[in-house]
């Protein structure tokens, strides 16, 4: 493979991107709360056309005006842009975040298996999948003892 001046091969291929677990923020256009979303954006990204009533949000990494229609949602990005987002859409990319406080891991229990094999190993300890379980029902919520 060659690669060109501006350090971009010369070859085209397709690369596969796996999305990150990210929490963004929403709030859906209702018709009625072009104040509350100018205060959910921060002003200046919101232009409203009357008849019908149609929102347009700037998008900032595509430096353009993008039409939110009625029932969809203005989305916080992870780099602080603004977006439309169909219900749809929304559903299909993220799932509702529960901000009750509680941490949430997202390790399988192969990983703690594992990392608890270590563990053992280094200070000869019980049986990992016992130490997992045991971790696991705590990162749960479940204190409660499991057979």
């Amino acid at each position: 493979m060659s690669i060109e001046p501006d350090g971009f091969p010369r070859e085209s291929q397709v690369d596969r991107w796996r999305r990150k677990p990210v929490t963004v923020e929403a709030m859906r256009w209702s018709g009625w709360n072009l104040d509350d979303l100018d205060v959910f954006t921060g002003g200046g990204v919101l232009r409203l056309h009357s008849d019908p009533p149609l929102l347009d949000v700037w998008n900032s990494q595509g430096e353009a005006w993008i039409p939110c229609p009625y029932g969809h949602s203005v989305v916080r990005g992870v780099l602080d842009e603004f977006y439309p987002a169909s219900p749809a859409a929304l559903a299909a990319m993220f799932d509702p975040a529960v901000d009750d406080g509680v941490v949430r891991w997202d390790v399988t229990r192969v990983q703690v298996i594992d990392a608890l094999r270590e563990v053992v190993a280094t200070f000869g300890l019980a049986d990992a999948s016992v130490l997992a379980d045991s971790l696991l029902a705590v990162l749960d919520g479940n204190t409660a003892r499991r057979p």
